[in-house]
């Protein structure tokens, strides 16, 4: 849960750059 948690944080921070937030998703999903 925790790790969810931090990942959505760090999608919201970054969301303002779709190339950061979709690596973001991948960096969290593998």
């Amino acid at each position: 849960m925790n790790v969810l948690r931090n990942s959505v944080r760090l999608i919201g921070n970054l969301g303002e750059d779709p190339k950061v937030g979709f690596a973001e998703k991948l960096t969290i999903y593998f």
